[in-house]
C-alpha cells in the first residue's frame, strides 16, 4: 500500500474542480436586458382605434392610443428629454396665453417632448389618448401640454391638467376634434409642469414693542380657466368645436365675444392691412366669416361650461375672451386656415 501525503490529495481535488470548472459542462450568465425603443411604430386603423407599444427614454415611458383614421396609415412615435431636432426648446414663460393667466410666482418645467411622424397623409378621427409614466411625480404639481407651430411656436397649455395615479400622467382623447398630420411634417407636443403658489407671502412684521398687529394675508380671487386654449378650423371645410371654462367656486353665467381678423391674401399688388372683423352673431349668414359662436353665455352644470366655435371659410385668426361674473377674464385662440389639427395648434411644413 502506498501512503501519500494530505497535500498530495488536496493538490489532486483541486486540480480536478478546476478541469471540472474548465469543462464542456453549461456555464451561467447574466442575462442581456432587451433593449428599450425611443421610437415606436404602428398602422392605424379605419375602423377602431389602435395603441402605439410602449416607447422608453431615461426612465419615461409613454403610451398613446391613436383613434381611428380615414386611411391606414403608419405613424411612428418619438420621445426625447430635449427637443427634437429643428425646434427650439419649450419655454412656456413666453407664450402669450399662458402669460396672460398664470401668477408669475409659478414655476414652469418642460419634462418631455413627443413626435409624431407619418409618411401618408391622413386625418385621425379625434385627438390621441396618451398616459407618460415619469420617474417621480413632484408633490403639489399640475402636468400640461403644450404643441410647436414654426408660425406661432409653442402654445401652451393646449391640453391639461392631466390626471394623475401614481407617477402615470393621463390626457384623454378628445373625439369632438379631429388631428390632421401631412406627410413628412412633425407633430410636436411636449409635457410640463406647473408647481408653486399663487397666494403671496406676507411681509414678517419688524421687532420692537409696541408692534401693530399683522395684516391678514390677501386672499387671490379665483380666475376662469379655458381649456383648450387654442381651435384650429380648416377654411375649406367649415366645422365647430368646443371648448370649456371652469373656475373654483363660480356657479354664475360666463359670457364670451369674438375679435376676428382675416388673413392677408397672398396677391403681388399691395393690399391694405387687415382690419378686425366685427364680431359676427352667433348664426351668421352662409360661411362667408372667419368664425363666431354659437352662443355669447353659458352657465356651468357640475363647474364647467362649455362654449362652441362654428368656423367659416375666410382664413384668419380670432380671439374669444371669456368673461365671469366679477371681470375676471381668459382667452381663447381660434385659428382658420388650410390644416385643421383639433386641440393641437398649427405645425410646421418645414423642418
Amino acid at each position: 500500500m502506498v501512503t501519500r501525503p494530505l497535500s498530495a490529495l488536496l493538490s489532486g481535488l483541486l486540480l480536478i474542480g478546476a478541469m471540472a470548472a474548465c469543462g464542456g459542462g453549461g456555464v451561467a450568465t447574466t442575462p442581456v436586458a432587451s433593449p428599450t425603443p425611443a421610437s415606436q411604430s404602428v398602422t392605424t386603423s379605419t375602423t377602431t382605434s389602435t395603441t402605439i407599444p410602449t416607447a422608453y427614454v431615461a426612465g419615461f415611458s409613454a403610451i398613446t392610443t391613436l383613434p381611428s383614421t380615414n386611411v391606414a396609415a403608419a405613424i411612428t412615435e418619438s420621445l426625447s428629454i430635449s427637443s427634437f431636432s429643428g425646434t427650439p426648446a419649450l419655454s412656456t414663460a413666453r407664450s402669450a396665453m399662458n402669460a396672460a393667466r398664470t401668477p408669475q410666482d409659478l414655476t414652469q418645467t418642460a419634462i418631455l417632448y413627443v413626435e409624431f411622424v407619418t409618411s401618408t397623409s391622413v386625418t385621425l378621427n379625434g385627438t390621441p389618448g396618451i398616459s407618460i409614466t415619469l420617474p417621480s411625480i413632484t408633490a403639489g404639481a399640475s402636468y400640461y401640454l403644450a404643441d410647436y407651430s414654426a408660425t406661432a411656436g409653442w402654445q401652451a397649455p393646449v391640453a391639461g391638467p392631466g390626471t394623475t395615479s401614481g407617477n402615470t400622467v393621463s390626457f384623454a382623447s378628445n373625439a369632438t376634434a379631429t388631428l390632421q398630420l401631412s406627410a413628412t411634417v412633425p407633430l410636436e407636443i411636449a409635457l410640463y409642469s406647473v408647481t408653486g403658489s399663487a397666494t403671496p407671502t406676507p411681509t414678517p412684521s419688524p421687532s420692537g414693542s409696541p408692534s401693530p398687529s399683522p395684516s391678514p394675508t390677501p386672499t387671490l380671487a379665483p380666475t376662469p380657466v379655458a381649456s383648450p386654449a387654442l381651435l384650429t378650423f380648416d377654411a375649406g371645410t367649415p366645422t365647430s368645436a368646443p371648448f370649456t371654462v371652469s373656475e373654483t367656486g363660480d356657479t354664475a353665467a360666463f359670457t364670451a365675444g369674438i375679435n376676428c381678423t382675416v388673413a392677408p391674401s397672398p396677391s403681388p399688388h399691395p393690399t391694405s392691412s387687415a382690419s378686425p372683423l366685427p364680431t359676427p352673431t352667433p348664426t351668421p349668414s352662409g360661411s362667408g366669416f372667419v368664425a363666431a359662436l354659437a352662443a355669447t353665455s353659458a352657465t356651468p352644470t357640475g363647474g364647467v361650461a362649455t362654449f362652441t366655435v362654428n368656423s367659416g371659410s375666410v382664413p384668419g385668426t380670432c380671439t374669444v375672451t371669456v368673461t365671469d361674473a366679477r371681470s375676471a377674464t381668459t382667452m381663447v385662440t381660434v385659428d382658420v386656415d388650410s390644416a385643421s389639427i383639433g386641440i393641437f395648434s398649427s405645425h410646421r411644413s418645414t423642418r
